[in-house]
C-alpha cells in the first residue's frame, strides 16, 4: 500500500522571531477533523538523530501490520543525513495524520520534527522558542540526547519548560516527556529499553535513579528535577544502543546493529500502542484538529509578539520570566482593589485609606510569593523591591 505525505514547515525564524505558518498547519489539522489528536514531537541537540528516529515512526505507522516494518522502504521521509551540518530548521510536521483505533474510537497521530538546539547558528533565545512551541503542541515530547542524562541537559530543559509555560492557557502540567538516550554505553549497569516508575524485580531503574529526588541531593540538583517532574504528568526514559558503524560511517541502514533494531522496535511499538498513546488536552479538554487550529492562531500572535522576553542564561532567564509574571499578577491585584476605593475615597479618613493600602499591598506581596517559580534570590529580590516601590508610588495617585 502506497502512502502519501511529506514534511511541511509550520514555523521558522525571521529576524529573531518564530513565525508560525498557521495556514499550512491548519490544513494538516483539518485532516484530523473531529478526532482526538496525538502529537509526537522529537526535540534535542543538533545532529543527535532526531529525524532518523522519526523515519522509524513513519515506517511503523505506515506498515504496523507488517512484522518486518523496520526494514520497509519509505518513498518520502523526514530529511536526515549523517553529517556535522543541521538538516532541519524551524519546525516541520508530517502532512498526513495517521489514524489508529483505541477502544473503537479513531485517534489522529501527527509527527513533528524540530530544529536541533545548541548549534553555532542559533541563540539560546531561539532554542527556547523552538522548544516552547513544540512543548505546547505536543502530547508526547521526546527529548533526544546522546550517552546519558547530564546536569547541563536538565538545567537547559528546566529553562525551556519554564519558557514554554508562558504560552499555556491553563496551569495544568504538560502531558508526557520521554528522554530518548542514544548510544547508551553502560548496559551492565542499566539494561537497554524503556524505564518509568514501574519497578522490575532484580533490575535497577534508570529513570527512578536518575530523575527522582531524594534527601541526599544538594538543593540545586533537587530543585531542577522537581521543576521538570512537576511540569509533566508522565516522564519516562529509553536507553538505545549504538546503531553500529555501518550507519555511522556509510549511511547504510542494512548494516544497523541487531540490538539497536530490537530495542528501537520495542520502543516504537510501545510509543504507538493504542492503550498507551497520549492525546492532546488543555485544561482537561481533549483537543481535536478543529479546536487546536483555533488555539494555534493565538499562539502565532504570542510567538511573534515584540513583548516576548529575551532569554539570557539557563537559570536567570527562567527566573526573570516567572518573577515578571508573579510581579504582574500581584500588582494587578493591588490596582484592582485600590480602584474599587475610588468612589469611596472621599468618605475614608486618611487613616482608613492608609490601612486599606497596607492590607492590599500586603496581599499583593503574598500573591507574588505564592506564585510557583524557579528559586533565584537575586532576581526575586529585584522584582519584590520593584513591586513594593511601585505600590508606594500609587498611594498619592489613588487619592486623586
Amino acid at each position: 500500500m502506497a502512502f502519501s505525505g511529506m514534511s511541511v514547515k509550520i514555523a521558522e525564524f525571521n529576524h529573531n522571531k518564530l513565525n508560525i505558518d498557521a495556514q499550512s498547519f491548519g490544513k494538516i489539522l483539518d485532516k484530523a477533523e473531529q478526532r482526538p489528536l496525538a502529537i509526537v514531537s522529537v526535540n534535542g541537540p543538533m545532529r543527535s538523530g532526531k529525524s532518523y528516529m522519526l523515519n522509524h515512526f513513519l515506517r511503523y505507522l505506515q506498515s504496523k501490520d507488517n512484522e518486518n516494518w523496520f526494514n520497509t522502504t519509505l518513498e518520502h521521509v523526514f530529511h536526515w543525513q549523517n553529517s556535522d551540518e543541521r538538516q532541519t530548521t524551524g519546525i516541520v510536521v508530517w502532512s498526513e495524520p495517521f489514524i489508529i483505533k483505541r477502544n473503537g474510537e479513531e485517534i489522529a497521530i501527527l509527527l513533528m520534527d524540530t530544529q536541533g538546539c545548541f548549534d553555532d547558528k542559533t541563540t539560546t533565545h531561539e532554542n527556547s522558542l523552538i522548544f516552547a512551541l513544540s512543548c505546547l503542541l505536543s502530547s508526547t515530547l521526546i527529548y533526544n540526547i546522546k550517552n546519558q542524562i547530564q546536569e547541563d541537559v536538565l538545567q537547559f530543559l528546566q529553562m525551556f519548560v519554564g519558557f514554554a509555560k508562558m504560552g499555556q492557557q491553563s496551569e495544568d502540567p504538560f502531558s508526557k516527556l520521554i528522554f530518548l538516550i542514544r548510544d547508551w554505553q553502560s548496559p551492565k549497569c542499566f539494561n537497554y529499553g524503556y524505564y518509568d516508575n514501574n519497578v522490575t524485580s532484580g533490575h535497577r531503574n534508570y529513570k527512578m535513579e536518575k530523575l527522582n529526588t531524594n534527601r541526599s541531593m544538594v538543593p540545586e540538583v533537587r530543585i531542577v528535577r522537581d521543576e521538570i517532574m512537576s511540569s509533566f504528568l508522565d516522564v519516562g526514559c529509553c536507553l538505545l544502543p549504538y546503531p553500529g558503524s555501518g550507519l555511522a560511517c556509510e549511511d547504510d541502514e542494512s548494516k544497523v546493529d541487531g540490538m539497536f533494531v530490537a530495542t528501537t522496535k520495542d520502543f516504537v511499538e510501545r510509543l504507538f500502542d493504542p492503550s498507551r498513546i497520549v492525546t492532546k488536552s488543555i485544561g482537561g479538554h481533549q483537543l481535536n484538529g478543529h479546536y487546536l487550529k483555533q488555539i494555534v492562531n493565538q499562539w502565532a500572535k504570542f510567538f511573534s509578539s515584540a513583548e516576548l522576553p529575551e532569554v539570557k542564561n539557563v537559570t536567570e532567564a527562567t527566573a526573570e520570566v516567572q518573577n515578571q509574571i508573579a510581579y504582574t499578577i500581584g500588582y494587578k491585584f493591588y490596582r484592582q482593589e485600590m480602584d474599587k476605593l475610588k468612589s469611596a475615597v472621599d468618605d475614608l479618613s486618611d487613616t482608613e485609606f492608609e490601612e486599606k493600602h497596607r492590607q492590599n499591598s500586603k496581599e499583593a506581596v503574598e500573591i507574588f510569593k505564592r506564585m510557583k517559580r524557579l528559586r533565584h534570590p537575586q532576581v526575586e529580590e529585584k522584582f519584590m523591591k520593584a513591586m513594593e516601590d511601585t505600590i508606594e508610588q500609587e498611594i498619592g495617585r489613588a487619592h486623586v
